[in-house]
């Protein structure tokens, strides 16, 4: 699991207090969606520019990753999963 500087968990709270990640975890086994989608969006975890995006170190990230078209959803929460 990536440390997180208590800055930006500071910002995750400030922007929700919910608990996406057992959300996620309850509705994907009510659906069976990961079953389904398992291996949806290992591209862009294997991308150098995604990897780099996502490095721990905030102070070299100044810019958003911005999804957008079919499949996104499944993208950022397949995101999620794999950065917690």
């Amino acid at each position: 699991m990536k440390e997180k500087s208590t800055k930006h968990i500071e910002v995750l709270n400030w922007i929700s207090d919910v608990d996406h990640r057992a959300s996620y975890k309850g509705l994907s086994e009510k659906t069976g969606v990961d079953d389904r989608y398992k291996n949806c969006g290992e591209w862009l975890l294997e991308n150098p520019e995604f990897t780099a995006w996502s490095s721990n170190n905030i102070s070299e990230r100044d810019s958003v990753l911005w999804l957008c078209g079919t499949g996104e959803s499944m993208l950022q929460a397949h995101i999620l999963v794999e950065s917690s």
